[in-house]
């Protein structure tokens, strides 16, 4: 838009800057629409730079307001093949009550988590 003037004026024309300024209001939408895939674009370019991978432009805009992130499960990030190495009490438990509460709860769960629980306690 604003090297018609000049070329206008080149050609012995002359083009009023009424019709430029209706021609930018005009222009500005579609210019911004072109943006958004570049702007998103340089989003997911900077989140694979941090090693995060988006599966959309919408987890990438996302992303842009997250400022801490809680994780559920085992498994959710993880493999899920964690092995007990201690039972730590809390205060004014016994490590008795801990062990047999820990050995209970884990003699019918399937999971590694679970097994090696009670290897370890069994040992």
């Amino acid at each position: 838009v604003v090297t018609l003037q000049p070329f206008a004026h080149f050609a012995n024309g002359s083009l009023p800057l009424v019709f430029l300024v209706a021609l930018l209001v005009t222009l500005i939408p579609t210019t911004i629409g072109g943006l958004l895939s570049a702007i998103g674009i340089a989003g997911m370019d900077r989140l694979v730079r941090l090693n995060v991978i988006a599966k959309s432009g919408r987890a990438v805009e996302a992303a842009g307001d997250v400022h801490v992130l809680l994780l559920d499960k085992t498994g959710t990030i993880t493999f899920g093949n964690r092995r007990c190495a201690a039972v730590v009490a809390a205060p004014g438990v016994s490590g008795k009550e801990v062990a047999e509460g820990a050995l209970f709860a884990s003699l019918a769960d399937d999971t590694a988590e679970g097994k090696s629980i009670v290897e370890y306690l069994r040992a």
